[in-house]
């Protein structure tokens, strides 16, 4: 025979299970009004989140790959980087997270650049992006952060070009 304590450990244990199933009926719940009410799934939402952060990546290091039907440039570790979205659209709006995301990839922070402004960095650190965002007309000002040339090269690419022509000759 089980001792008490034994059996309301059991209890707890299964409590918290209970509130796990609880949230993601809630979840479900919510999707599913979101749905009737006509307005975005999360999913749509996801990948309207991807979208902008990849077209935004793609402007800062890959300006070939961004626009409408053009190669993937940013890849994705769908299995950490989703949950992650998941959890920000719980607490920010979408128009909210995509400002960040912009403010993000305008960083010039050598740390940021160091690590190509990845995904799993802009998590970390979307506290520290929500300030106002530049407007896109800056989208013509974005270059590679090491670049020294005036005018600045537009891509990374394009530096490279530059540089190995002022070596040369």
């Amino acid at each position: 025979m089980e001792s008490e304590k034994q059996t309301l450990s059991k209890i707890v244990k299964l409590i918290a299970v209970l509130r796990e199933h609880q949230t993601a009926c809630r979840d479900v719940t919510d999707e599913i009004e979101k749905l009737l009410n006509g307005e975005p799934g999360v999913g749509a939402l996801l990948k309207r989140l991807q979208q902008k952060f990849e077209n935004l990546w793609c402007l800062r290091y890959a300006p070939v790959q961004s626009g409408p039907g053009a190669a993937s440039g940013y890849v994705w570790s769908y299995a950490k980087d989703v949950p992650h979205l998941k959890r920000l659209l719980k607490t920010l709006d979408v128009d909210e997270i995509e400002m960040r995301m912009q403010n993000y990839l305008w960083n010039d922070d050598v740390f940021y650049v160091k690590a190509r402004h990845n995904f799993g960095v802009f998590v970390a650190s979307i506290n520290s992006h929500a300030t106002k965002a530049p407007p896109l007309e800056r989208l013509e000002e974005l270059q590679p952060a090491w670049c020294r040339h005036d005018p600045h090269c537009r891509s990374d690419q394009d530096c490279t070009r530059r540089r190995a022509k002022e070596l040369i000759g």
